[in-house]
């Protein structure tokens, strides 16, 4: 008995003398082991997070700086649904809005010219940050329809509501169904300097407004509708024949024929067919309303057409007359009568404006005359009395092609809307 307490007694001496088994260190390792697996993630999560959120700041950062930059350039974005816009984080960098260089806290990777946010609309603005080549990927998937986009900036307050310098100038117009047309809805510019340039053909044109047109199927389609903002280098007869046949006007066929074979080829596809009312009017119409009533009824004389459907031809007095009645110009609040009766002329009209106030065909006929069509005269008023054999200004008009899609731009002389052809 005591042999064997003495035995254990040594054994006790010689684990303390020794240190740990070989069972018992490896007992410890395990519980190491498992304190690594089980805390130090943990660790290195809570610290990739505490990082990923310094990042998120970041991003949060530039999104503001993209949001306040949008405030400040109201008119450079479209407020189209799904409209794309890319703003890289190198351009607010550029334009004072952050201080470069932009870089990631995680990897201390420069994103300047790397990332870029990327704007969205659908009935709002919403911003996110990309890869600047996945924004710019985005960005030319997305196709705005001039009209559209153009439509979009249209004021529908009433007329009444102009003043000069208004920067919704172009403005909603109902009218009433005619004999040739039924009730629809126009948007036209007006007043004095509206941002209506746009580039076709190599030249600056502007638009009138958006029309709903028929096509030469019949089949109704909104359309913009632009004119040269020059005259033609020289003066033409509307009929060199002595006659208001427009389909065989001889102004008809050079718009049609060689003024057309000018125009350089990828423009071409920009026009298409559409018809033109041709019902004969007074001089003393009225206002644009009255003008766009006449123009589209049965009102004719003789064996005259009221229609005609071809690529380019001239504008209406409408076209002209809205411009500046209605209350846009107060001496010319009705028509181009009131301009003449009260010793003015309309000094608000952008489209009497911009050629210095010469005289100029319109398309529209003479009522009661076989040999008349109505002209502006350099007083602004609307006259009938010259013979279509006579010489004088023309602006060429067209209907853009349904296809026509925005590409960019703000309307203004400087920046004018550049368009192209959808292919899709």
């Amino acid at each position: 008995m005591v042999n064997k307490s003495l035995k254990k007694s040594l054994n006790e001496c010689h684990k303390i003398k020794n240190g740990f088994t070989l069972i018992e260190i490896l007992a410890v390792v395990v519980i190491i082991g498992l304190i690594f697996v089980l805390v130090i993630p943990k660790v290195a999560n809570s610290l990739r997070n505490k990082k990923s959120d310094v990042d998120q700041t970041t991003t949060n950062i530039v999104i503001s700086a993209a949001k306040l930059y949008v405030m400040d350039n109201t008119s450079k974005f479209e407020r189209v649904d799904g409209n794309i816009s890319c703003m890289p984080v190198s351009q607010l960098v550029k334009k004072g809005y952050l201080e470069g260089p932009v870089k990631n806290v995680t990897d201390d990777v420069d994103i300047t010219n790397k990332k870029t946010v990327q704007i969205t609309y659908n009935k709002g603005f919403t911003y996110e940050m990309v890869d600047s080549n996945d924004c710019l990927a985005q960005e030319t998937k997305v196709i705005r329809y001039f009209a559209d986009v153009l439509v979009r900036k249209a004021n529908g307050s009433n007329i009444n509501s102009y003043s000069s310098g208004d920067s919704h100038q172009m403005y909603t117009f109902t009218h009433p169904a005619t004999e040739q047309t039924t009730a629809l809805t126009d948007y036209r510019f007006i007043g004095d300097n509206p941002y209506n340039y746009v580039e076709f053909n190599g030249e600056l044109w502007r638009v009138i407004g958006v029309f709903t047109v028929e096509n030469s199927s019949g089949e109704l389609e909104q359309r913009v509708k632009i004119m040269k903002n020059e005259f033609l280098s020289e003066t033409r007869a509307w009929n060199s024949s002595d006659s208001n046949d427009w389909p065989n006007a001889t102004l008809k066929t050079y718009l049609n024929g060689d003024y057309y074979n000018s125009l350089a080829d990828a423009s071409k596809p920009f026009i298409d067919d559409v018809k033109y009312y041709l019902s004969a009017c007074r001089t003393d119409a009225g206002d644009g309303s009255k003008y766009y009533s006449c123009e589209r009824s049965n009102i004719g004389y003789s064996s005259r057409v009221k229609n005609w459907i071809g690529k380019l031809a001239i504008m209406y007095p409408s076209d002209y007359i809205y411009t500046f009645s209605n209350g846009v110009d107060n001496p010319c609040f009705q028509d181009a009568e009131d301009c003449s009766t009260r010793g003015g002329v309309p000094t608000k009209s952008w489209m009497f404006n911009i050629n210095g106030n010469k005289n100029q065909w319109l398309l529209t006929l003479r009522y009661t005359s076989l040999t008349g069509a109505l002209s502006i005269n350099n007083s602004g008023d609307i006259t009938g009395l010259s013979s279509v054999i006579l010489k004088k200004n023309i602006n060429p008009v067209i209907y853009l092609s349904k296809d026509t899609a925005f590409k960019g731009g703000t309307g203004k002389q400087n920046k004018p809307y550049k368009i192209k052809i959808n292919q899709s």
